[in-house]
């Protein structure tokens, strides 16, 4: 039968069902339906640390030639509706559209959505992505994805509402972390990351005239560099990315209480008793 297939019901009452003619799976398809396949498509997206914008600058372009700037006197005169509206995007964008597409597509891409929390801790903050997790069982599972991250040290008066975002929470494979200290904060969240080994400090400092400006002082740094060796004992690496001034002898002190260090990349780190804040 060519345009209907005929199924039988027990009570022998016909009943007819469209006839589907045969679709071909491309090339294509095989590919995008394979994990391994996909896993290879989603790791080239991942290595990609460029920005795109959901506009072209050419539409830009011709809304602002479209504007007759010799009848406008300020810009809040300009109808700035028909302005096209620009959202940047990076790996991170293109990769959670991947994850929308299916369940299998999903699963692969999650992967590397989570693998690396990090590249700016403006919107990147380990604790932070975990906002809006209610489920346990949920953050856990996102949290065994989490190889790279970003922490931040801030105020002790938000100390417990930041730490309960991933109390309980494990990162079993978090293995390298990038701790920023930004001016006159020095709490180091609560963080539980048994295989942790790299850490990165990246404290504020700034320079203006020859006069340098540190973010934090000698007695802060003590309570920094105390929290990191309560929190992380298996620390192999710790690296200063910008300078920083501590007591004299606090960084030996560091270095013991470290047990498992093995490289210390201290040349940002002044020892001094100067207090000054410039």
């Amino acid at each position: 039968m060519n345009t209907s297939a005929l199924f039988f019901l027990s009570m022998g009452t016909p009943i007819y069902y469209p006839y589907r003619p045969y679709l071909s799976t491309t090339a294509t398809d095989r590919v995008l339906s394979s994990p391994e396949l996909l896993c290879q498509i989603f790791s080239w997206i991942n290595k990609d640390d460029t920005f795109s914008c959901t506009i072209d600058n050419e539409a830009e372009d011709v809304f602002y030639e479209s504007i007759d700037w010799s009848k406008v006197g300020s810009l809040s005169e300009i109808d700035w509706s028909n302005c096209p509206e620009a959202h940047y995007y990076g790996k991170r964008g293109v990769l959670f559209r991947c994850s929308l597409v299916n369940s299998l597509w999903w699963s692969e891409a999650i992967r590397f959505i989570w693998e690396r929390l990090s590249g700016g801790h403006w919107d990147t903050d380990l604790p932070g992505c975990f906002a809006g997790f209610l489920d346990p069982y949920r953050k856990q599972f996102y949290a065994n994805l989490v190889k790279q991250a970003d922490l931040v040290t801030i105020d002790e008066d938000n100390a417990d509402a930041h730490d309960r975002l991933i109390q309980g929470v494990i990162f079993p494979n978090l293995k390298r972390l990038c701790l920023y200290c930004p001016a006159n904060v020095d709490y180091v969240p609560q963080l539980q990351c048994p295989s942790l080994n790299i850490l990165e400090i990246d404290p504020y400092f700034d320079s203006e005239f020859g006069r340098n400006q540190y973010g934090l002082s000698q007695e802060q740094w003590d309570k920094v560099l105390d929290r990191i060796s309560a929190l992380f004992p298996t620390l192999r690496t710790v690296n200063f990315l910008d300078y920083a001034r501590v007591w004299p002898g606090a960084l030996t002190r560091f270095e013991k209480s470290l047990p498992a260090l093995e490289a210390f990349d201290k040349k940002f780190v002044v020892e001094s008793t100067n207090t000054e804040i410039w």
